[in-house]
């Protein structure tokens, strides 16, 4: 019997993921589905993976993405010692990432195979990732955690999986500075005045804010504060019983047509149909 594993047991739900060091046999994995991804790499050559019926010994550095659909375990057959880090993470994560890829093909790729995908990665690429994964298992040493994570998984799917879909590796030596931007403005006070408060809290000129934003994240100041302004909408809509068009303006958007466009194009849905439909479901 597969158990399936919830978001809420292994998931942290401020920062949309979790990341564990595992070593077996000492640690026993058995057959289980989760509601989640999980990104595993591998640590030696003893790994025995299981999944949706077959079984597969992966090589040292095999970088593995595991999806909700997958039932799976990593097998111990006295093969000696065998570990792995993986980071798993959300659906919506996930969602959110491939929004940003736009790729054609990554459904096809990672979504629609019968067997997860694998990249066998070389020495340096996997010691990279390693230290990446080092890094997420302890949140508190990541000034951003939320913006760190998506740029490990965009580099991950866009390096070893679709071939480069991102031209240039995105760089993970983001200034402190820029860091702790990214984490100011998700502050009420700061998203609903916009990237007016940017040059306040960074001291830097909209011009190199620009530059940074395009060279970390691949994104304008702009969509990353409309993006979380979106976010935060649709955290209101569900916790509070506020008019629509006083979210909008709570958030920091002075028109509510632009406000209902951003987000249903981020949600498929309308700020009012997006109310009523996560109403119902927790009726």
């Amino acid at each position: 019997m597969a158990y399936h594993l919830l978001c809420r047991d292994y998931i942290n739900e401020e920062y949309g993921y979790d990341c564990t060091y595992f070593c077996g046999p000492r640690q026993e994995c058995e057959s289980h589905d989760h509601e989640f991804f999980e990104f595993v790499i591998t640590l030696d050559n003893n790994s025995i993976h299981e999944c949706n019926n077959v079984k597969t010994r992966l090589k040292k550095n095999s970088l593995m993405l595991i999806r909700p659909c997958d039932v799976h375990r990593f097998a111990d057959e006295k093969q000696g010692e065998f570990c792995y880090v993986n980071l798993a993470f959300d659906s919506v994560l996930f969602g959110e990432v491939a929004s940003f890829l736009q790729s054609p093909n990554l459904s096809k790729i990672l979504l629609e195979t019968e067997q997860p995908a694998v990249a066998v990665l070389n020495d340096k690429d996997a010691e990279s990732v390693k230290n990446k994964f080092q890094k997420l298992l302890s949140s508190e040493s990541i000034v951003e955690p939320k913006v760190y994570v998506r740029v490990v998984l965009v580099t991950l799917i866009s390096r070893y999986f679709l071939n480069n879909v991102v031209e240039k590796d995105l760089d993970f030596d983001m200034p402190q500075w820029f860091l702790q931007l990214c984490s100011e403005m998700h502050k009420i006070e700061n998203f609903s005045i916009g990237i007016e408060r940017m040059k306040d809290i960074s001291a830097m000129s909209y011009g190199y804010i620009g530059q940074c934003f395009k060279k970390y994240m691949n994104i304008t100041p702009t969509e990353y504060v409309n993006k979380i302004r979106i976010e935060s909408a649709a955290n209101m809509l569900l916790s509070s019983n506020m008019k629509v068009i006083d979210i909008c303006m709570a958030c920091g958007f002075g028109c509510v047509d632009y406000f209902g466009k951003l987000f249903k194009k981020h949600y498929r849905l309308s700020p009012s149909e997006y109310r009523k439909a996560n109403v119902k479901k927790n009726d």
